[in-house]
């Protein structure tokens, strides 16, 4: 199973593909189909982007060079397991704050990908 874009994660640098821009953003927060970028010079021009788009390789499957999508560049520090157990607090908080908001799968999702890697 091929997982596009399962790789991102927050705090990470990533530059486009397009050899004609000249540019980088850093990924803020990464959802099931989306992830939200800005600028990484400026944390300005906040910006979704479809998790796609993000590629591990900086060539096609045939061997020619992308143009589009993007490259990561600087990958994110490992999350201690201190900061996990606080995303996770987050997502309950959050979720307990306004319970009608609650989409059950997503919020799963998230959980489990805050507490995965904890060794326990």
């Amino acid at each position: 199973m091929n997982l596009i874009g399962a790789h991102v994660r927050a705090g990470e640098i990533w530059k486009p593909c397009d050899p004609r821009a000249h540019y980088l953003v850093r990924v803020t927060e990464v959802s099931a189909t989306r992830v939200e970028v800005v600028d990484a010079a400026t944390g300005k021009r906040p910006r979704s982007i479809l998790r796609q788009e993000f590629h591990d390789n900086p060539d096609t499957k045939h061997g020619a060079p992308r143009r589009t999508g993007f490259i990561c560049v600087r990958s994110a520090p490992v999350p201690t397991p201190e900061d996990r157990l606080k995303d996770a607090t987050r997502l309950v908080m959050n979720a307990k704050k306004d319970p009608d908001r609650v989409h059950v799968h997503t919020f799963l999702s998230q959980l489990t990908g805050a507490l995965n890697p904890l060794p326990f």
